[in-house]
């Protein structure tokens, strides 16, 4: 494991009690601990953290997904200029999406663009 706490504070503390601990090499790189850390960081800074961190500590399998959905975040936000503008908005019929962004570029704009899964 490639986790130093005092460089990946947030991503140290989540490993503290995590379900899968023990069960695999994860982080499998220290370049791969310090991407993990800024995707903390950004959802940290967004205040939601707090709601990602009991899908975070759970199986291999579920923080897996749960940093995917973090990082497809990160990089619309960061490498897109889509803002994410709330993270599990009420959709059709009382539905929970997974997210809906808002073009940067265009201010002015009501585009938005919502993820692709619902989710339960």
């Amino acid at each position: 494991m490639y986790i130093n706490a005092n460089r990946h504070p947030l991503l140290h503390s989540i490993t503290n009690g995590a379900e899968w601990r023990t069960k695999d090499e994860f982080p499998a790189a220290p370049e791969w601990a310090d991407v993990h850390e800024r995707w903390l960081e950004f959802v940290e800074a967004k205040g939601e953290l707090a709601r990602f961190l009991p899908r975070l500590k759970k199986s291999a399998y579920q923080r897996d997904r749960t940093f995917s959905e973090i990082g497809i975040a990160f990089y619309l936000e960061n490498n897109r200029f889509l803002a994410i503008i709330d993270w599990e908005p009420s959709g059709n019929g009382g539905k929970r999406a997974s997210k809906w962004c808002r073009d940067q570029q265009a201010p002015s704009s009501s585009k938005s663009i919502m993820g692709s899964t619902p989710s339960r």
